[in-house]
């Protein structure tokens, strides 16, 4: 037997209004209700209160943003996800030897300068 398909909070339109609009609403009525995270606290319990109104549970944080998402962060997570990606790739530098690039640059910088002898007699 076939399983069938859940419909969510669309099963209230029936028949009505078409199959690829139901299924377009129940998309975004199902990011629209779950929990976002917050861009003052990053902790995920926000929730919303009218269109492109929300709330974060835990800081009080009451603020503007898109109608069915929250994609808006604050600086300080910004840098807080900006420093942890620049130190995975820091690790993942190598060139196709297996040597890291850091170390490749640190060879080429620390060869001697070779100058110029000059032969001044003394007379």
């Amino acid at each position: 037997m076939a399983k069938k398909k859940q419909h969510g909070s669309v099963k209230r339109f029936g028949a009505r209004y078409g199959r690829t609009l139901r299924e377009t609403l129940s998309k975004i009525e199902a990011v629209q209700h779950q929990t976002h995270k917050c861009p003052y606290c990053a902790y995920t319990s926000v929730t919303r209160l009218a269109a492109g109104i929300w709330e974060c549970k835990k800081c009080a944080a009451k603020f503007t943003n898109r109608a069915y998402t929250v994609i808006k962060t604050s600086k300080k997570i910004e840098e807080q996800q900006l420093m942890e990606a620049e130190t995975k790739d820091s690790h993942k530098k190598t060139s196709e030897k297996g040597v890291r690039y850091k170390d490749v640059v640190g060879v080429i910088e620390e060869q001697p300068v070779v100058q110029e002898e000059t032969n001044i007699k003394e007379e």
